[in-house]
């Protein structure tokens, strides 16, 4: 048997891993109990509408404004909200700053959050590993300047939950057992 959810309590939980909640959905949580609520809340993130700009390739400010509301739109519709403050937090996390990312276009960061919606659940090994090729964070990085300790720490981390070692060259595409080879 669940555990009681008081509406309080749902309230809570909606505003700490959603950011957002109407009654309703803290009613209906509450109705639910604790386990089937934390469940409901981190389902499989429902997709995001497809992003089609109006604007030209030159025109990137109007794109990332045109990008921010539709995100937001959909943050504040999606049966999903948690998914998408995880999306918020793996991009916070792993910072690509529009104005940074010059030759980027509002689909390439549509492209991103989708990477996150779809991985940010996952083990932070596959999310590290197609962040390391997001073109968005390439263009920020911008790789011919990309710090080594970015290449050995980072994807290091990855090869230890692997029981592998990966140095600077699984960016690449090559993989290394323990010996270097």
């Amino acid at each position: 048997m669940s555990r009681p959810l008081s509406l309080s309590d749902a309230q809570h939980l909606l505003r700490r891993a959603a950011a957002r909640g109407t009654r309703e959905e803290a009613e209906e949580l509450s109705a639910m109990g604790l386990e089937e609520a934390v469940d409901r809340l981190l389902r499989d993130p429902a997709p995001a509408p497809p992003y089609a700009t109006r604007f030209a390739r030159n025109q990137r400010s109007q794109q990332h404004r045109e990008i921010s509301l539709l995100w937001i739109e959909h943050w504040l519709t999606t049966p999903t909200p948690a998914a998408e403050r995880l999306v918020l937090f793996w991009h916070g996390h792993f910072t690509s700053a529009f104005q940074a990312t010059m030759g980027a276009q509002g689909v390439d960061f549509w492209n991103q959050f989708a990477m996150f919606r779809r991985l940010g659940y996952g083990t932070f090994g596959d999310l590290l590993k197609a962040v390391a090729r997001d073109p968005v964070m390439l263009l920020y990085l911008k790789p011919k300047l990309l710090p080594r300790h970015f290449l050995d720490q980072k994807v290091e981390v990855v090869g230890q939950d692997e029981g592998e070692h990966l140095n600077h060259k699984a960016l690449l595409g090559h993989r290394m057992d323990a010996t270097g080879e």
